[in-house]
């Protein structure tokens, strides 16, 4: 499932000439002024159940388990509490939600993207509802004006515990080392990460990552391409050439892996380095039903539903409060958790917003030669 892929190359066609990387910089941690005052409106929840009863909300997801947790932990007790109707639409598909925009035809409520795309397509975003949504507990570094993170996924180092039974690559340098840890390495066929993992091979440390030194992280990758067995381009096929020894180590999203271990896969992650990124819910300007959508979001951020969520899914949560909800077989089971999260890296998508195209095609050349 490419989403940035869509989010970043559909990007390249638009014309959009009120977006300014000035105008929205709180994407990458900086939040509205004004604190939240939805925590100091305890009746709102109670009167709104009443007042969106027999609605339906249409929510746009991405599909497959994890809309399947999202579904159960989310979806369904907010149908019961609010007394509306969901309706589920899905793979999210950029195109579709662009041609929204811009015909003012909106017929999506709440519609799950990554964050670059919402940066991109901040004008065409209601601004989040804090008196609606509250913030209290959310992590700043994802959310802003415009998107709040629906779930945290990692790009971690993942092998194959056959190969590996003991003493594993532990850092991204491990994986570049293939004389002490030999066999051949799965990558995707898409940059993001890609070049982060590429500079940490080669030292550069975690809070010099940004701007990214696209010309070393190239040199570096150039080093690893010939033990690179396939540029996978789907969490599914990436997982298989793992846990089917096709590969002996390779980035991948973190998600994968339990599925993979509860059937009994040899495969096992390596939190350290880690690269995180999210999706984010967004509601679309003009949307009739905005402040249904905004209670929507409300209510998939409490402690509660997200704890719900990652018991289900292992991706982690906006609402640091989440945490404290889970035992810790289930904390120790997420790639993002708080206390892996200390020696991971935060995905700036200012930087991939401003940057990609260009470092798309030059990659997409790159992988061909």
């Amino acid at each position: 499932m490419k989403r940035r892929l869509t989010a970043l190359c559909l990007a390249a066609g638009m014309v959009i000439s009120s977006i300014s990387m000035a105008a929205c910089g709180g994407s990458n941690g900086s939040n509205a002024s004004g604190s939240s005052s939805a925590e100091e409106s305890g009746e709102a929840s109670g009167d709104a159940a009443e007042k969106y009863k027999g609605e339906t909300l249409t929510v746009v997801g991405w599909g497959g388990a994890l809309e399947d947790a999202q579904r159960e932990a989310i979806f369904k007790p907010f149908e019961e509490k609010y007394g509306v109707k969901i309706n589920e639409v899905n793979p999210t598909d950029y195109s579709t939600v662009k041609a929204m925009c811009e015909s003012g035809k909106i017929d999506y409520d709440v519609v799950n993207v990554q964050p670059d795309f919402a940066i991109r397509m901040k004008d065409y975003l209601e601004p989040l509802d804090w008196n609606i949504i509250d913030k209290t507990d959310f992590d700043e570094k994802w959310y802003n004006d415009y998107y709040v993170a629906s779930d945290l996924y990692s790009t971690s180092i993942v092998y194959n515990t056959k190969e590996f039974s003991g003493d594993h690559p532990s850092s991204w340098a491990d994986v570049w080392d293939t004389t002490k840890y030999p066999g051949k390495r799965t990558f995707w066929d898409y940059p993001t990460g890609m070049l982060e993992a590429a500079l940490l091979a080669d030292g550069v440390k975690a809070e010099d990552l940004y701007p990214l030194d696209v010309d070393r992280a190239f040199k570096k990758m150039d080093e690893i391409k010939p033990n690179v067995v396939k540029w996978w381009d789907t969490g599914a096929e990436s997982i298989q050439l793992i846990s089917n020894d096709e590969s002996s180590v390779g980035a991948i999203w973190g998600s994968r892996v339990a599925e993979a271990k509860s059937q009994g896969q040899p495969v096992e992650i390596e939190s350290n380095q880690g690269i995180i990124g999210a999706d984010a819910w967004v509601v679309l300007k003009g949307d009739e039903k905005k402040d249904l959508a905004m209670e929507f979001i409300n209510f998939a951020t409490r402690p509660e539903q997200m704890a719900a969520f990652m018991k289900l899914y292992p991706n982690g949560s906006v609402n640091v409060k989440a945490y404290d909800l889970l035992d810790q077989d289930t904390l120790d089971g997420l790639a993002t958790n708080p206390e892996k999260g200390k020696t991971q890296i935060m995905m700036d998508d200012n930087w991939w917003v401003e940057n990609g195209d260009d470092v798309i095609a030059r990659y997409t050349k790159w992988l061909l030669q």
